[in-house]
């Protein structure tokens, strides 16, 4: 219960920085950090659009979902981040969140840690309660782990693992890509 409340903490912290920061990049969440917890973190700087940092975490991204009036439906975005990974969706494939009333901005992010003891890169996306239709994609990249096999894990709401096939898997590049509906959380380790 602890993880699930620090998760909803850390998500509400990041959604409020997100809206903020619009659809820069950003390492904002390294204050963040409680004692004792085995997530990399590196200092907070706020990063220009293209700077790279690779091999530090946590890592965001953060975009608005914006509504498209003349069209009644909201403008596809993508967010990117440091490490390679990446989440977009199309024109018209957004729903917020019950409680985002359908019109107003939608504040999405993406955020990625490294669990340094069980070599693993995690991932949380937000607002919760966002729906994809088409499915919003998702290239998860995890070089940063070093490892030849990887294995794809959804992570339920209890915080259990439950292994997930990629719909895409590019072993040479480091890359799995999925397709989701809503916001989950996921993990990559090796197999």
């Amino acid at each position: 219960m602890k993880t699930l409340t620090k998760i909803i903490t850390v998500l509400t912290t990041v959604t409020v920085l997100a809206f903020l920061a619009g659809c820069e990049k950003q390492d904002a969440l390294s204050s963040l950090d409680s004692a004792g917890s085995n997530i990399v973190s590196s200092p907070t700087s706020f990063l220009k659009p293209g700077d790279p940092l690779p091999g530090s975490y946590p890592q965001t991204g953060s975009c608005i979902g914006e509504y498209w009036l003349q069209k009644n439906l909201y403008k596809g975005n993508s967010i990117n981040v440091p490490n390679g990974s990446n989440f977009s969706f199309s024109n018209g494939a957004l729903t917020p969140p019950s409680g985002i009333p359908f019109g107003d901005p939608v504040p999405i992010m993406m955020l990625v840690e490294k669990d340094t003891i069980n070599n693993e890169l995690l991932f949380t996306f937000g607002e919760s309660g966002c729906q994809f239709n088409p499915a919003a994609e998702v290239v998860f990249d995890y070089t940063d782990l070093g490892i030849s096999a990887a294995q794809l894990y959804y992570i339920d709401d209890n915080g259990n693992y439950i292994p997930q096939p990629p719909a895409y898997i590019n072993v040479r590049n480091n890359k799995m890509i999925i397709y989701i509906d809503h916001f989950s959380r996921y993990a990559i380790g090796a197999e």
